[in-house]
């Protein structure tokens, strides 16, 4: 076996999400599991102390037998993960184990999105925040979900998971420390669907009254520590403005830990308002260049130097950004609805991971609009299309149609970069999207004296 922490190497798949609260390097003994949970085990032990996981009540360390209990955890003293198990707080703290939480596996452990606590009903719902609902349907769930966990009965979850430890895990420990005079409980969230290529496990801090204290994100693989880095730099670069606060960006265990303080407010409505639209200005800085010198087109190039289709894109679309100035602009990179609170009228924005310091105007107002049609409304490339036509006709901002263009133009392009750069491949029906959608938007690239100019 690797002597990497196996955090390391990839972020763990959705039924593993827990693995974020045992030693990165614990041996994981698999008892009266399915075959397809022993083997995500398997990948994901590692040479250290073991880490009895039981499935059920089958093969327990703790279950009933002749033998004295200190024998029988014996072999699990570096914890025990039990998965549908009912073992007593009182048996697992007579064996030693100082750090016990159950946590519930919603909407089950095969397909878990959310692990969340059962500590108490208040800690229950607090957790559910790791959720962002924008359809009224997910948003009623969510309510009754919520509602249910109050009765204290497992009726709203099929799996639970209860981990026992003879000390808090790492990442916990690096957390409460953060909050000497709280006792925090922590609810996980395995990340986005799995084949994700940026996907990363999340972790909500909650205080014993509900209260929520952080959101910290646990990076693992690259992609994932790449994002990270970048969303800490922005976070330290724009403290003035409603973004979270930056609460710790260091490693722990074997993960990268960035922990944030949460947002006030209610999730922001999902029209593109004059809110939405405050927040976007006080983006803008009072610096002007030519749209073709902002930082975030110039670095473009080296970001698709192996798309030479798409550079030829970028070169045919340079012409017309030559020919207007625009304030440059700080852009969030994935401002739509999920990533919004509004609080006392004003909205503002969580998850920096793609913001960029030196970008175009109207990027992130593009990004909303074609998330909201993608998403929420399910638009063909054609339908992107009229919507992006008729948005240029209403000349945002005041700039005429092919200079509004030149900018959904530009904003295509770093988003295939993006995709791109993260590994998604030419048959992912996001990179299929977006090249559609270019080619029926960006200026026609033909030659003309040995360059390529727009047609």
């Amino acid at each position: 076996m690797s002597q990497t922490p196996r955090h390391l190497a990839s972020t763990p798949p959705p039924a593993l999400t827990w693995v974020h609260l045992v030693p990165s390097d614990a041996r994981l003994g698999c008892a009266g599991a399915p075959d397809w949970f022993k083997a995500q085990c398997a990948e994901y032990s590692g040479c250290g102390g073991e880490v009895q996981v039981v499935w059920g009540n089958t093969d327990s360390p703790l279950a009933a037998s002749h033998r004295p209990l200190d024998e029988k955890c014996e072999a699990a003293s570096g914890g025990i993960v039990s998965i549908n198990g009912r073992v007593p707080e009182k048996q697992l703290r007579d064996a030693g184990f100082t750090y016990i939480r159950r946590f519930a596996a919603i909407p089950n452990l095969r397909q878990l999105r959310w692990l969340v606590p059962l500590d108490s009903p208040k800690i229950s719902s607090a957790a559910f925040s790791l959720y962002t609902p924008t359809r009224l349907s997910a948003k009623l769930k969510r309510w009754v979900v919520k509602l249910a966990a109050h009765t204290r009965l497992p009726v709203w979850y099929k799996d639970d998971v209860t981990i026992a430890l003879p000390e808090a895990p790492p990442i916990e420990r690096a957390l409460a420390k953060l909050f000497p005079n709280e006792h925090i409980h922590l609810a996980l969230s395995s990340g986005a669907p799995e084949g994700a290529l940026n996907r990363k496990a999340s972790a909500l801090v909650i205080a014993n009254d509900g209260r929520l204290l952080a959101f910290a994100k646990l990076a693992g693989s690259a992609i994932a520590r790449q994002i990270s880095a970048n969303e800490a730099a922005a976070l330290g670069a724009l403290s003035h403005l409603p973004v979270p606060r930056l609460l710790l960006d260091a490693e722990v265990d074997g993960t990268h830990v960035l922990a944030q303080t949460p947002l006030s407010g209610t999730p922001a409505p999902l029209e593109l308002g004059e809110p939405h639209q405050k927040f976007l200005r006080s983006l803008q800085t009072s610096r002007r260049e030519s749209a073709a010198g902002v930082g975030m087109v110039q670095g473009l190039s080296p970001r698709l130097r192996n798309e030479p289709a798409l550079l030829e894109v970028l070169d045919a679309v340079r012409p017309t950004l030559e020919t207007f100035d625009v304030l440059v602009t700080i852009v969030h990179g994935d401002f739509a609805p999920w990533n919004l609170r509004i609080h006392k009228g004003q909205v503002a924005a969580f998850d920096w991971e793609y913001a960029q310091l030196c970008g175009l105007p109207l990027i992130d107002e593009i990004h909303y609009r074609l998330q909201v049609g993608m998403m929420l409304e399910n638009w063909n490339v054609a339908a992107a299309e009229q919507a992006i036509a008729e948005w240029c006709a209403a000349r945002p901002m005041g700039f005429d149609a092919m200079q509004s263009r030149a900018i959904a133009t530009v904003y295509l392009l770093d988003a295939l970069a993006r995709l791109l750069g993260e590994g998604y491949r030419e048959d992912h029906e996001m990179i299929a999207w977006h090249r559609g959608l270019l080619a029926r938007i960006a200026p026609r690239p033909v030659a003309h004296k040995g360059r390529m100019v727009a047609a």
